[in-house]
């Protein structure tokens, strides 16, 4: 009898286990293991217990081409959400997750896109060695994320015979009326100098990027700008108002906050100006480390992102300008979307700041 009841206790958990293959394991893949889905062209790289990294391709059938994903956001042991970028998008799909030996699913309980419908699921195998194609997007999104980048900006010059009269402050108010306002305040704290003029400031009407940059010249001395090197762009987003943004470069780099924004009304009629011009005095624009070695001065989360990076000149305070690189780091988490500064020379985080809005 003894017998008999430990065959068939033996018996059960053979079942047991038997079931268990087959319906999936809460077990997580192996570290370090790829998987891969050739129809829809994702892969997946496990990188921990718990939280994954994924980088790869989906066909999007609505538009005849590839959406680029470099994420995968696990909210608990079983929703998983993927999310696209170039550009960054909203979540793709969402699904439960479910792991056996050699093989990864995904069974979709909601999707935004039209080719993969909720209850479609997305078979993942192990792979040793990934496709070509695969292969082509990892290269793309390192060259991306960690590329040396030519981050030099073609400016728009004008020599110093081309300058406006400089006009005084008594002077702009004599001309265009006593509702000229002058404001001393820069993202809300007292500057000590003007840092935007609400009213008409200059004699000539702009309707170029090369009269906005004229028209800069009419405010130098009220402005303290010393020089004029400014790569200048029209903002399309504005349909009521024309908008030109003229950021400050030093040697082919972009001076970080050290934009210029001047607002003028269809007919070409200057109404108001804000910005700052920061100083820089011999400053050396050659890199000492790389893009990457500025990277692994710091952690992110695994929820997080690179977004953007880019080789910036930057104000840390009063006659403290660095060359540095800027990381734009984006998250599903929003307390850990961050900017940050990483000197170009020294390898020194110099500025960390949260991006909370």
């Amino acid at each position: 009898m003894k017998k008999i009841f430990i065959f068939i206790l033996l018996l059960l958990l053979l079942i047991l286990s038997i079931l268990r293959l087959y319906n999936g394991s809460d077990t997580n893949p192996p570290n370090s293991t790829f998987w891969v889905n050739d129809n829809l062209k994702i892969f997946l790289y496990f990188n921990n217990d718990s939280i994954y990294k994924i980088y790869g391709k989906l066909y999007n059938e609505d538009i005849n081409d590839y959406i680029e994903i470099m994420s995968m956001y696990c909210r608990d042991d079983k929703i998983i959400s993927i999310h696209g970028i170039f550009p960054m998008t909203s979540s793709l799909f969402e699904g439960t997750r479910r792991y056996r030996k050699n093989r990864f699913s995904i069974s979709v309980t909601n999707s935004n896109v039209s080719f993969i419908k909720t209850g479609d699921v997305i078979v993942f195998n192990q792979a040793d060695d990934l496709p070509e194609w695969a292969l082509d997007v990892e290269e793309k999104i390192a060259e991306h994320y960690f590329g040396e980048n030519d981050n030099t900006i073609e400016p728009i010059f004008i020599s110093s015979c081309e300058y406006l009269e400089a006009l005084s402050l008594d002077e702009i108010v004599g001309s265009y009326g006593r509702n000229v306002i002058f404001e001393r305040f820069h993202h809300g704290h007292h500057s000590g100098k003007i840092n935007e003029i609400k009213g008409r400031f200059t004699t000539i009407e702009i309707n170029t990027r090369e009269d906005a940059l004229k028209a800069l010249t009419s405010v130098r001395d009220i402005m303290n700008i010393e020089s004029f090197s400014y790569a200048v762009e029209k903002d399309e987003r504005y349909t009521h108002q024309n908008v030109f943004i003229l950021t400050q470069v030093y040697n082919g780099i972009e001076v970080f906050n050290g934009i210029f924004k001047i607002f003028v009304t269809d007919t070409g009629i200057p109404t108001s100006v804000n910005g700052v011009y920061i100083n820089i005095v011999d400053l050396n624009t050659t890199p000492t480390n790389s893009m990457q070695q500025a990277r692994d001065i710091f952690n992110i989360e695994d929820v997080s992102w690179v977004e953007e990076t880019k080789l910036v000149i930057y104000e840390i305070g009063k006659d403290d300008v660095r060359l540095c690189w800027f990381f734009n780091v984006d998250s599903m988490n929003p307390k850990d979307i961050r900017w940050i500064f990483i000197d170009a020379h020294n390898r020194e985080k110099v500025m960390d700041s949260i991006m909370v809005n």
